[in-house]
């Protein structure tokens, strides 16, 4: 499943961040605890086994994220 908040690219936050003005530049280490390492996706497709995939995935902000917002448009706006 694909949709906006999903496909911003983690170093693409980090990049941004890098070379934002005022203050949200000082969110870098606190956005670094919670992006700066793969997040793992559970895949299980409902199978008799009950296998669950894991899936390392470096894209996407957090489902919940009450930061998430302010980091897509971060991303995909000039601010």
């Amino acid at each position: 499943m694909v949709n906006a908040f999903n496909s911003v690219l983690k170093k693409v936050i980090f990049e941004k961040l890098g070379v934002a003005n005022g203050d949200i530049i000082q969110l870098i280490l606190f956005v670094c605890e919670f992006y700066a390492f793969e997040s793992p996706l559970f895949y299980n497709h409902h199978n008799c086994e009950g296998d669950v995939i894991v899936i390392p995935f470096s894209m996407g902000i957090h489902q919940g994220d009450l930061l998430g917002g302010t980091l897509f448009v971060l991303t995909h706006f000039k601010v």
